[in-house]
Parts: structure tokens; sequence; C-alpha cells
């Protein structure tokens, strides 16, 4: 799978998916569908706007039809809609009753992921919400259900001993990696994004409140204080450091002071009673419990 540059940006989604998939896409069809046979599931971009430029693509595609297909897949007997949601919202709009479309055959659910994923790259159409959501399906395609801890930790392995992996995990991680072009300390970030409340995810949509304090409540979302913070974020222009100074100078819950103190008991124990353990393991397990304790003296 190759790296997203500069270069494949320059060649456009068509050209990079061309290359990805190639036999694919030799035996995909030019054909004209009916709208109403369109299966359109959710998409890696969850934003929609009727902006500007959707409306000016909506007087071209009155003036001249749609010129270019939309990707379908034939998947169990239906059209399932790869690319092209504009382009398809335009025509049923204008009550068009047909549109051209490029038929793709043998893709499985993570190859439709992958494509919309890189398709929305490319186009650089997609916010921090919506990429860190793209990362987050195409895993789960891969590996199955997971949270978004699971996904998190696993890039935390990865960056850290990628043989303590299955392979199958291995893999994805790498492939997302290739896919996005970022790195994974980059990527653990953007998926932390995933675990806040849909009020702030909202708010960082509207961008009513920045992405710097977006990450800031995403490293805090079981303080105390998160509420409070994105309050004042929302009414006020905080900064990264000024959000982090405020869940600093709050307080801990006694639970979170509880498990503080039986965390650093077990990493005592750990250090003190591991005659059963192997030097490698005993360094493993040593830095594991340090960055938990870490975590948890953060939050």
């Amino acid at each position: 799978m190759p790296k997203i540059t500069k270069e494949l940006l320059k060649k456009g989604a068509d050209g990079y998916i061309s290359s990805r998939f190639m036999s694919v896409m030799s035996n995909a069809s030019d054909v004209t569908v009916r709208v109403s046979e369109i299966v359109v599931r959710p998409q890696v971009r969850q934003e929609f706007r009727e902006d500007k430029h959707f409306q000016q693509l909506l007087e071209s595609v009155r003036r001249q039809g749609v010129l270019q297909p939309i990707l379908l897949a034939e998947l169990d007997g239906q059209y399932v809609l790869i690319a092209g949601e504009r382009r398809l919202r335009a025509a049923k709009t204008l009550g068009f009753d047909t549109i051209p479309a490029r038929i793709l055959r043998n893709l499985s659910e993570s190859d439709i992921v992958e494509i919309q994923l890189i398709e929305n790259i490319i186009r650089q159409d997609l916010n921090f919400l919506d990429e860190a959501l793209g990362y987050f399906r195409y895993f789960t395609s891969k590996a199955g259900n997971s949270t978004e801890n699971d996904v998190i930790n696993a890039f935390v392995t990865y960056g850290r001993a990628p043989e303590r992996l299955s392979p199958e995990l291995a893999d994805t991680v790498s492939a997302i990696l290739k896919i996005s072009g970022k790195s994974g300390r980059t990527l653990q970030r953007l998926l932390t994004l995933l675990r806040l409340p849909q009020k702030v995810k909202d708010a960082l949509r509207e961008k009513t409140i920045s992405l710097t304090v977006g990450y800031a409540l995403a490293s805090n979302v079981e303080h105390p204080a998160f509420d409070a913070v994105f309050e004042r974020a929302l009414h006020s222009k905080l900064t990264k450091q000024e959000a982090a100074e405020l869940f600093s100078d709050t307080p801990h819950t006694p639970e979170h002071n509880r498990l503080c103190t039986k965390l650093r008991e077990a990493l005592r124990a750990v250090e003190s009673n591991v005659d059963d353990l192997s030097d490698a393991e005993k360094k493993d397990l040593r830095k594991e419990l340090k960055t938990v304790l870490k975590v948890l003296e953060y939050r």
C-alpha cells in the first residue's frame, strides 16, 4: 500500500484509487444507475453542509448534468455508494432519475472504507473528527468490534513493541499509518477526540472551541472539572495551556486518589516481588505500570 505523499496528492483521488485497486478498477463497469437504487451508508465525512461550493456544484449539474461518474460497490445485490456523495445529493435535489456510475466488484467492507477514507483525505475534505472516525472505522472493519481505547492502545503498543500485537492488528495499524501519512503519535492524539461527549464534538465541528483545547479536554474526560472547563472554553478563548492549568488546579476525587494509591502499591509489589518473571518481563511490566500511574496522576 503506497503512502500518501505530495506526489500522490497531485495525482488526485481517482489516480490513487486506480493504482491501489488496479485489478478492481480494470474490471469496473461504467453504467447509468437509477438514483433510487443506490444505498447510502454513513460516510467517512459526517458533516455535510449545503454551502456555496455545493450550490456551485448544483448549478453545474443543472446546466451540464453529472460529468464524473460516482463510485459504487456491488455488494450483496445492492449498489452501495463509495464516493460521490455531493454529486448524488445534487442529482437528487434536481430530481434526476438516473446518474452515471462506475461499478466496482469484489470489494470487501474494509476496501470500501479505505477508498472512502483515501478519497476524502486526498481531497482534503475532512475535519479532524471525521478523519479520526474514518481511521476508527477502517480499524474496526479489519479487527472487528473495538472501542476507541482499543484502537488507541493498539497504536501505543505498535509504537513501543509491535511484536506484542497480533499480525492482523499490526498490519492494520501499519496500513492506517501509510494511508494517513501521519506519525503514530499524531494519530493517537487524533483518535482521543473520539472519547469526547457529543456536545464537545459539536463545538469542535462548529469551531467554537479550538482543536488544541479539544485535545486537552480529550485527555481529561473523566476529570471532575471537565464540564466547568468546557463551559469556560465556550465563553472565552482558552489556550491549551490555560485549559491544562485549569485541570491541574482542580483537586481529584477521592476515588481517583484511591486508585493512584493502589497503583503505587502495586508498582512497589512488582518491584520487590518479581522472582517468577524474566528480566525482560519485569522491565515491560514496570514500564506499563509507571505509564498508567503517570496518566492517572495527570488526570
